[in-house]
């Protein structure tokens, strides 16, 4: 495995926000000195946007997959120590990207950076996983830390009892909605029955999220004085406070 701490989100459904938590931690762990490397291996190819990747390019490694190119010429460098692996869409056609093509580019990325092949050494590895299937499951395995992103509504309440937790992976919760009694019972409930799981930092429903998205940017950047902000710097510093892996 990578020297690289290796971090996994994914969605306990849809429409959660999870490549916006995503890019949220990338950015506060960037921003508090650590070297970053975030991948998108979700077909949206959305986590782009956050860091002013342009759209219209349609580069990514999913673009040159097929044609035998090199994957690590499409990253992309923000910031010096911030690095952005964007999907692309030149080969999002039908069967051409798969679970298994998908698995495949995780085992790649990983492989290049423990054997030292890239010029580029993160401290953090952060992947955008995608819908839940049998090899995403392996891929969350292979993480250091793996984020379950949850809406608390009674969709996921039902979802989320269905769901088998591995060690290392924890709850996060987007969307909150305060004052709205059933969102605020199934917290309640949830820090009961999955007690430190539950990532102590939880993120309410933000405009300034979707606005930073029509910006090009994190919210760190739109809104820097947001408790959004606040809230991603104080997740990150979680993240850093976790107990290394052996």
């Amino acid at each position: 495995m990578t020297n690289s701490t290796v971090v996994g989100f994914s969605g306990l459904r849809g429409g959660v926000g999870t490549t916006s938590m995503t890019a949220l931690l990338a950015a506060a762990l960037h921003h508090s000195g650590q070297s970053v490397l975030v991948v998108d291996l979700n077909d949206s190819d959305l986590l782009r946007l956050h860091f002013n990747v342009p759209y219209a390019d349609a580069q990514g490694w999913a673009a040159v997959f097929w044609d035998g190119g090199h994957w690590e010429s499409q990253i992309r460098q923000i910031q010096e120590g911030l690095y952005v692996l964007p999907f692309g869409r030149n080969a999002t056609r039908p069967a051409r990207v798969n679970a298994q093509v998908t698995g495949s580019m995780f085992e790649m990325v990983l492989d290049t950076l423990q054997s030292g092949r890239n010029s580029i050494q993160p401290d953090w590895v952060i992947f955008d996983l995608p819908s839940q299937s049998a090899t995403t499951r392996g891929l969350q395995e292979q993480c250091d830390l793996h984020f379950l992103v949850c809406e608390p509504d009674y969709a996921a309440h039902v979802l989320l009892d269905q769901y088998e937790l591995m060690p290392q992976t924890h709850l996060l919760l987007n969307k909150l909605t305060p004052k709205e009694p059933l969102g605020s019972a199934i917290v309640m409930d949830w820090n009961e029955r999955y007690a430190e799981r539950v990532v102590p930092v939880s993120f309410t429903w933000d405009a300034h999220i979707s606005e930073s998205l029509a910006h090009k940017c994190t919210v760190l950047m739109h809104a820097p004085e947001s408790i959004t902000t606040q809230k991603a710097y104080e997740f990150a510093h979680w993240c850093l406070s976790y107990p290394e892996k052996d």
